[in-house]
């Protein structure tokens, strides 16, 4: 019985990457999933995507700024203008497109999205998840579900496990 009650519990946000086939194939799977996309790709693809560009080292440190520094979202949009206008990039066609995600990676407009205690990373740190011992890059769609759905199971069992510690210890008064 377990299985069944885990199986229609869905999403309430999709973390991926900028694959426009994944991303039409999460509306479709989990229509109301809010769908982000993975700040720690975006930022791994900054070298291979501006590295050509002149004034790389000085674009690649205000994009950075643009992204983790903003704390409001008109702060953001400013560094942003400020980035695109002062370097030439207005008609970059990868950084346009991440200007049209903004609202679904950059962290500032994030902050009223359940992302299930896994926040966006800061600088310099990598993002962590219940199922990367799970997952990797070759995983299938279908593999993923059969994984997402044990991996809860597994994840419920251990909370359990802890409440039921954590009332034994309290009923001997040790806690």
């Amino acid at each position: 019985m377990a299985t069944l009650s885990v199986a229609y519990i869905t999403p309430q946000t999709v973390v991926t990457n900028q694959c426009k086939s994944l991303q039409t194939s999460i509306s479709e799977v989990f229509p109301r999933a809010f769908h982000c996309l993975s700040l720690t790709n975006i930022m791994k693809k900054v070298p291979e995507e501006l590295v050509g560009l002149e004034e790389f080292d000085a674009i690649k440190m205000a994009f950075t700024r643009a992204v983790y520094r903003s704390l409001r979202v008109d702060e953001f949009e400013a560094a942003w203008e400020e980035m695109v206008h002062s370097h030439g990039l207005i008609d970059h066609n990868w950084l346009q497109i991440l200007y049209e995600d903004r609202k679904r990676w950059v962290p500032v407009y994030l902050k009223d999205v359940f992302l299930a205690g896994i926040f966006p990373p800061k600088e310099n740190e990598k993002w962590t998840s219940p199922f990367d011992e799970y997952l990797n890059e070759n995983t299938t769609l279908r593999e993923f579900f059969h994984i997402y759905d044990k991996t809860l199971l597994e994840l419920d069992q251990r909370e359990t496990c802890s409440d039921i510690g954590w009332i034994r210890t309290k009923a001997l008064g040790l806690a």
